[in-house]
């Protein structure tokens, strides 16, 4: 009896908690795994598949309807529409999202937006949605192509680009991989290996065949062989087929375990510090994005979408201890799971703020919450599904989080510092030069390590010192007007005869401008605050200059006189040869 009285009271106080607390999300960081795409061990090129696409949407679409049309208003799960965002129109200033530039996390990325912000067509709102821009003079509304398809930005970012760190932190980090291969030599690796020997041959008999080499029916290849037999498990009717008889129950189940062990021990163990750096710079991105969101008071980054792959979620899970709570974050994370992590205030009766600019709320009401989707859905369960979890081995209450709790226990464990990768990574990655600097004392840090020996070394020297006076040639060039000529035929060419074109240029045709002050290499540091730039770019142009001064060429501004090389005579005057004997001097008195 006395067990239900205080099961009532608890009832009775939960009631009073929904009646009177309003949760209110401000920023939503989501991190989502790619959908699903063709294996990477094939020669094909890697793309998303149309049930990739699907995933991606699907979970566009389940998001939508959390943080816009409607939120769960369970106390301990809290609302979660974000305040201030926009219903239909996709609004640039709210949203971020960044990918690896490969077709297959792009593509996913644009999935998702399809879900999250579908077509717009006017007979699906008021009044109220109609963009001004799609207005014309006439007074009657263009609708954008595909019945109202709306255009997301996509910052795609390749390897050259600093923004990369923060999508697969791990790509390209030397030290990671060294790291990675004193797993691959231990014993705790042999055993495993020795253990699974004839469960890899069985698998590649049946399936493999001459798609993998018998080389690679092993653990070393865990990852691969489980990438591979799982795609063609989803899309290939003979290995369905294969896979669903007696001899080979659970034989999907056991690959995706075994490669969920070998990529726990790459990317999750924290013990050397180096294995979980994709997590590292991608917790540091997550904190800059809220912080972001924080500094423009709620306008911008309200809802951040990063796409990549499993090593990051993997890293991170580590990070924040989520292990620890359920064995399931050790494991490969499905095609289209995802991250998200949310910003949000709690608005009770003490009136603290809950909109943007005046009433968003301070730093001391803002709490963090931690939700990871599934990509697992079945034909029972179809629809994507969103559970949250404590980090950092907060106990079952401490679910949400302080965000000054959440932002210490980020700095702890986050690398945010282009720099820093780059010196903890060894990496040779083109950017990290203007961001370590040029004394070479990283460089030679970095040689130590990995064995670098005196004579390569001095052939990388003698090749920097020749790239360095190219670079110098070809500034001269550009700006001093040196030129190099050679006699054809016994035919002079002149400096007058057109610009790129020579004498077959059109009196239409323009020669190429050269901006003002312009460089032919440039590195330019990361913004922290947005993310937004490209950095490094040469092709980026001042928005803020004049066109005159953006586009206007040096012979525009050389008194409108034409450029000769200094060795080139005018048409009266004879050419200098540099091979007749040169002019002596007068030796008579």
């Amino acid at each position: 009896m006395l067990t239900l009285y205080a099961t009532l009271l608890v009832f009775l106080w939960l009631e009073g908690v929904s009646a009177q607390t309003v949760f209110t999300v401000h920023s939503t960081v989501i991190f989502a795994r790619v959908g699903d795409r063709t294996p990477l061990s094939t020669d094909d090129p890697v793309q998303l598949t149309s049930l990739g696409a699907q995933q991606m949407y699907n979970l566009g679409s389940f998001l939508r309807r959390r943080y816009i049309t409607s939120g769960d208003t369970n106390p301990f799960v809290g609302a979660g529409v974000i305040a201030g965002l926009s219903s239909w129109h996709l609004s640039p200033q709210q949203l971020y999202v960044l990918t690896e530039n490969t077709q297959s996390t792009t593509a996913s990325a644009l999935a998702f937006m399809q879900g999250f912000y579908p077509p717009f067509q006017l007979p699906n709102g008021t009044a109220k949605y109609i963009d001004p821009s799609s207005l014309v003079a006439n007074n009657s509304y263009v609708e954008y192509p595909l019945n109202g398809y709306q255009y997301p930005s996509i910052n795609a970012v390749s390897e050259l680009d600093p923004n990369s760190i923060f999508v697969a932190g791990n790509d390209n980090c030397d030290n990671y991989y060294e790291s990675g291969g004193t797993y691959t030599s231990s014993i705790q690796f042999s055993y495993i290996q020795n253990q699974t020997h004839d469960f890899y041959q069985s698998i590649g008999r049946a399936i493999l065949g001459d798609d993998m080499n018998p080389s690679g029916w092993d653990y070393a290849y865990a990852t691969d062989i489980y990438d591979f037999v799982s795609y063609q498990n989803r899309h290939n009717d003979t290995v369905a087929a294969i896979l669903s008889r007696a001899e080979f129950k659970g034989v999907v189940d056991e690959l995706a375990n075994l490669a969920s062990m070998k990529q726990w021990e790459l990317n999750g163990n924290s013990s050397d510090g180096i294995r979980t750096i994709a997590g590292q710079t991608l917790a540091a991105k997550v904190l800059g994005l809220f912080a972001s969101n924080m500094v423009y008071a709620g306008y911008q980054n309200k809802v951040n979408l990063i796409v990549g792959d499993f090593a990051p979620m993997i890293a991170l899970f580590s990070l924040m201890n989520l292990s620890s709570i359920n064995s399931n974050f050790r494991l490969i994370p499905p095609f289209g799971s995802a991250i998200a992590l949310e910003l949000f205030s709690i608005n009770n009766s003490t009136g603290v703020g809950s909109g943007d600019g005046a009433n968003y709320p301070n730093a001391d009401s803002l709490w963090v919450r931690f939700l990871y989707t599934n990509g697992s859905t079945t034909d029972a369960n179809p629809n994507p599904t969103a559970q949250t979890y404590q980090m950092f081995n907060n106990g079952p209450s401490g679910i949400n989080m302080k965000f000054k709790e959440f932002a210490a226990a980020v700095e702890d464990i986050m690398l945010s510092d282009v720099s820093r990768w780059c010196i903890l990574c060894s990496s040779t990655r083109i950017f990290c030069p203007g961001f370590t600097g040029s004394d070479g004392s990283n460089a030679s840090d970095a040689s130590r390590k990995h064995g670098l020996s005196l004579q390569a070394a001095g052939v990388l020297g003698a090749g920097v010192t020749l790239a360095v006076l190219l670079l110098l040639l070809a500034l001269a060039m550009l700006v001093g007007g040196v030129r190099f000529r050679r006699r054809v035929g016994g035919l002079r060419r002149r400096s007058d005869l057109g610009g790129f074109k020579g004498s077959a240029k059109l009196a239409s045709d323009t020669d190429l401008n050269i901006p003002k002050n312009a460089a032919p290499i440039g590195i330019v540091s990361e913004d922290v605050k947005k993310g937004h730039e490209r950095v490094g770019s040469w092709e980026l142009k001042s928005k803020d200059a004049p066109a005159g001064d953006r586009f206007g060429s040096l012979a525009d501004r050389a008194v409108g006189a034409d450029r000769r090389p200094s060795y080139e005579l005018d048409d009266d005057e004879e050419r200098i040869d540099p091979f007749q004997q040169p002019v002596k001097p007068v030796e008579r008195v």
